[in-house]
């Protein structure tokens, strides 16, 4: 006689939630514990728990998943209910055994052939009346509202039981009880149909996958579920209610709506896609029925850049409404329908115990006084909110992985639900977007960074270096080579060429002064000159194409140019006045000169330094003398140091190491070589003893750590620095990642590495802590203020900002007002930096790359829209796409073209053409070293630029003359295939110009290392 009452396929759900739980024990496994004080039986209990089990299939169901098609589940006639008592004499102890035995439980494996799936524990305290049953089960066979349905009716059974109306309880067929094989036909019909399939469809192509913190999903994530819980205070919550009654929807859709403006905070998104768990109940006879009715669906919204608050909610209610109608179709079609791994990586789920009657839980015989739930999921970030209407108390749980998310975000993500619940109740009316009155009630989770307040008056770099000149004029100032000058004779001699420039020139306060020389003695003097006629110094690259200087010059308004000699003044444009360095005989500057000085002004421009700009010209950037004040207050050098001038004129690391060095009194070095790499760099550093050392990361990885006898401080910036860099260096010196743009006058923050702290994320350098008089703060698009640990864009303030741009349209881009969040609010000036970052709750500043189009290559920052507008301008190119690459530890550019003319030969001669195009506007780190020729550009879903996509349908294009000579002998094949496996490619010819193949200074470093 068969033992089988029925039988019938698993949901899809239900077949998820098992192959989850095979993967990671406890998966699943949740445990509901409910405290009563009262009287207490436990063979009533037994009892009522047995009736339960016979009324109700699901608890005498079991599944058989491995031999068969397709798994079912088996309900059988007849199980016995499994519960055990424990007894103990303490509250404690008796909690200590709670505790013990849901661990256990926990811990065990479910044998899925075997019924029931689920267990009851009671534990009793002989010393007073309190008891606790801890219902554990397979969650496959039980949803929220199932548990709840059985508690309730255990609890009116109890009663009656104790009541003495144990005959009244009868086990009879209820007419008006569905079953779940009829939940399982509903899912199956939804499934097969082709309009719950398109709606589907239609709202996955809508969705946007994040995750909180931007961490990272993937599948070998190991996962270990652990969760913490909140609760809103009652007098909250019965506000809660209110407002619920008074827009007239569910408070579920309250919740609901705060926990996607808490995900946008956490992921800096706009557009968010969040699972909501949603109950598919049959219609008719669904209410009572025990069993797990549960799809988890892809709700998507954007948050509203100006809706407020009542308007959110409503829209997110008639969302929920147009999607209920395709509540059952499953998510594992979704997936495979669409072909996607996750459409989600968070939940919602909102639990409300409605079916809990308060006469029955709390009676003459029992009180129930504490409910607890723990459950894990294969979520690794999931919000449920617990309306606990009995006590006016909702709470809110969220269930995560630890693998990936840390106490700490956590507890701010709690922290901002809370807080985030408070603004909604008081300013319903304000708009969504606003994240301010969030972090300012919960002010300890506000990404803002502000530096020491030091409010000494600034002293100018003029005055700084004028009191080492009356104190210590005989102190070495410049070395270069075997040539020393003091700081007495730089004094002169910058004062000498300020009176030619002001005398000859005619230049005068504010004047702008191209300086067109390499690192040298000259350059100095030329940069003091000029500051000390309160003109405005310009640097001008001497290898920048002649279409890049004549830009230079018109757009900063140059007065006159300062040149080395004729040689030097033929490459110049003709219309401009050019000062040769010639005309200083080596008598005339210790000619005293009077100078008539210029009072210099803190908000006087003190240089303009040129950027890579987005409209395709580079960008000048307007430094201010505060700026400049700022930094030399928060940087010196010891008086006995030598400092190595290792960046080009063009890049504000030169002006870092002059200010410095020249504030403190310090020996400026200047380099024996214009290329500083390995051997060069290591030999400069010996042969002047050289102590202080900055450069990019890039050119310091080319000497290996090592103990120099002079040096004792390393820092790098420019670019992002590796962690084993820093470590490695920083064993033998102190060691400084330095981070600022150039609109924040070179460095802004620092962080002094030690290869034995502790940083918050494993081998990645922070940059620190803002100077003094510097803020940073972390924010989203609309300039809203982001919490902490959330990556978004640097914004800088304080005193080094600089003054703007030469164009107001690009400084009215990048520079803001922005509202503090704080009290008393008030406007401040921020620059919008491009660059990605995040504070993390022990307030130090993370760098993670640019927001825009800018890349950097070998430590130079590049914006990708300036090579690309200039190669629009070429003939029959319609777009270009600019995207960096990486080919093995070397980076370069590609460039990808859709024609106009797509019948034209495009393969005759046209990178050549290309590359000679672009020389005449771009520097030569500038010009892309490959290029590809599109049909049409192609896109993704959301029709943006697919970057996968671009090789898949690209022709790459080649050089005229690679098709010509390959290597002749075998040295000439030795260096080909040494310089191939260094650049990764193989199309070029033995005359190819290396440097448009993508060679640079390092990797002609890696080539004379391998070919000696």
């Amino acid at each position: 006689m068969s033992t089988i009452e029925n039988a019938y396929p698993l949901s899809e759900l239900q077949k998820g939630m098992v192959f989850y739980t095979e993967k990671e024990d406890g998966l699943y496994h949740d445990v509901f514990i409910y405290s009563f004080s009262g009287e207490y039986d436990f063979n009533l209990i037994k009892k009522a728990f047995q009736i339960l089990m016979d009324e109700n299939p699901v608890l005498r169901t079991s599944f058989r998943i491995g031999d068969l098609s397709e798994p079912i589940q088996l309900v059988h006639k007849k199980a016995e209910v499994s519960i055990t008592e424990f007894i103990n004499f303490e509250d404690k102890l008796l909690e200590n055994d709670i505790n013990d035995y849901v661990s256990e439980r926990r811990h065990l494996s479910f044998e899925w052939e075997l019924p029931p799936l689920w267990q009851v524990g009671v534990f009793k305290n002989q010393n007073n009346d309190k008891f606790s049953i801890c219902l554990d089960f397979h969650h496959s066979i039980l949803d929220g509202w199932s548990v709840a349905t059985l508690m309730q009716t255990f609890c009116e059974y109890y009663f009656k039981e104790l009541n003495g109306e144990a005959h009244n309880i009868l086990i009879e067929e209820d007419n008006n009880k569905g079953t779940y094989a009829d939940f399982i036909k509903l899912e199956r019909s939804a499934s097969d149909d082709k309009i719950h399939q398109k709606f589907w469809e239609n709202e996955v192509k809508k969705s946007n996958l994040v995750s909180p913190y931007g961490v990272t999903q993937s599948k070998n994530t190991n996962i270990k579920i652990y969760d913490k819980s909140r609760n809103l205070n009652s007098d909250d919550t019965v506000s809660l209610y209110q407002l619920s009654n008074r827009l007239k929807v569910p408070l579920k859709n309250i919740c609901l709506s705060v926990h996607l403006k808490v995900l946008s905070m956490l992921s800096n998104e706009k557009k968010i896609t969040t699972g909501i768990v949603a109950n598919g109940r049959p219609e008719i006879g669904g209410e009572s029925t025990l069993g797990l009715f549960l799809n988890t669906l892809p709700f998507t919204v954007k948050i509203p850049d100006s809706k407020n608050w009542s308007d959110f909610i409503l829209s997110n209610f008639e969302k929920e409404k147009e999607i209920l109608p395709y509540r059952r179709y499953p998510l594992s079609k979704m997936l495979s329908d669409n072909n996607k791994d996750a459409i989600f990586y968070t939940a919602f789920n909102y639990v409300d115990f409605h079916a809990y009657k308060s006469d029955t839980l709390n009676n003459r015989f029992f009180s129930l006084y504490d409910l607890k739930v723990t459950e894990k999921t294969n979520f690794s970030f999931s919000a449920q909110f617990v309306n606990n209407s009995l006590e006016n108390k909702l709470g809110i749980t969220i269930t995560y992985n630890s693998e990936q998310f840390s106490n700490e975000q956590i507890d701010e993500a709690l922290d901002l639900y809370l807080a985030t619940f408070k603004i909604v109740l008081n300013y319903l009316d304000h708009p969504v977007s606003d994240n301010r009155l969030i972090l300012l009630e919960d002010s300890n989770w506000y990404a803002e960074l502000v530096g020491d307040r030091d409010d000494n008056d600034l002293v100018s770099i003029l005055e700084r270096f004028e009191y080492i000149v009356q104190n210590h004029g005989e102190k070495v100032a410049i070395k270069e080579e075997s040539q020393s000058y003091t700081y007495s004779q730089l004094d002169k001699h910058s004062n000498f060429l300020a009176y030619l420039l002001q005398n000859k020139m005619l230049l005068n306060k504010q004047s702008k002064v191209g300086v067109y020389l390499d690192r040298s003695f000259e350059l100095i003097s030329s940069i003091l000159a000029i500051w000390k006629l309160g003109a405005v110094y310009v640097p001008i690259d001497r290898k920048f194409p002649i279409k890049r200087i004549e830009h230079i010059i018109n757009d900063s308004s140059i007065d006159c140019i300062i040149a080395r000699d004729e040689k030097d003044i033929e490459n110049l444009p003709s219309n401009t006045p050019v000062v040769s360095l010639d005309v200083l005989k080596e008598d005339e500057p210790a000619i005293e000169r009077k100078i008539t000085s210029k009072i210099v002004e803190q908000n006087d421009i003190a240089y303009i330094i040129y950027t890579s700009g987005t409209t395709g010209v580079p960008k000048g950037v307007c430094i201010s003398h505060q700026g400049i004040s700022n930094l030399i207050k928060n940087y010196d050098y010891f008086a006995d140091d030598k400092v190595l001038m290792t960046f080009n004129i063009a890049f504000d690391g030169c002006l870092f190491d002059i200010l410095i060095s020249l504030s403190s009194g310090s020996c400026l070095c200047v380099p024996l070589t214009q290329s500083l790499l390995a051997e060069n760099l290591k030999s400069n550093i010996e042969y002047y003893g050289i102590s202080v050392l900055t450069t990019t990361p890039s050119i310091l990885s080319s000497v290996k750590p090592q103990e120099f006898k002079t040096l004792r401080m390393v820092s790098v910036a420019g670019e992002k620095c590796p962690f084993n860099l820093a470590k490695n260096w920083s064993k033998f010196y102190e060691f400084r990642n330095l981070y600022g743009p150039s609109e924040g006058t070179i460095s802004t923050s620092e962080f002094n590495f030690s290869s034995k702290i502790d940083i918050d994320e494993p081998f990645e350098i922070p940059i620190g802590k803002p100077i003094n008089n510097i803020a940073i703060t972390i924010v989203d698009n609309l300039l809203q203020p982001l919490p902490k640990n959330v990556i978004g864009e640097i914004a800088i303030s304080g005193q080094n900002l600089a003054l703007g741009y030469t164009s107001q349209k690009e400084t009215d881009k990048k520079f803001k007002t922005f509202l503090t969040c704080s009290k008393q609010s008030r406007e401040k000036r921020v620059y919008l930096s491009g660059d990605k970052g995040k504070i993390t709750g022990a307030n130090i500043v993370y760098f993670y790359g640019r927001v825009d189009s800018q890349i950097k290559i070998n430590g130079i920052r590049i914006e990708v829209s300036e090579i690309k507008n200039i190669l629009e301008k070429f003939p029959n190119v319609e777009t270009a796409h600019i995207i960096k690459g990486e080919k093995g530890s070397r980076e370069y550019i590609s460039a990808y073209l859709v024609l106009e003319n797509k019948q034209l030969d495009f393969e005759e001669n046209l990178v050549d053409k290309l590359i000679d195009f672009l020389k005449q506007y771009l520097p030569l780190y500038m010009v892309p070293e490959e290029f590809y020729i599109l049909e049409e550009t192609p896109t993704n879903d959301n029709g943006k630029l697919s970057i996968h996509e671009l090789d898949k349908n690209a022709i790459k294009l080649h050089k005229s003359n690679q098709k010509m000579t390959l290597p002749r002998n075998e040295t000439e094949q030795y260096v080909f295939d040494t310089l191939c496996q260094l650049l990764g490619s193989s199309g070029m010819s033995i005359y190819s110009n290396i440097f448009e193949m993508g060679c640079n200074s390092l990797t002609v470093l890696e080539l004379t290392k391998k070919l000696t």
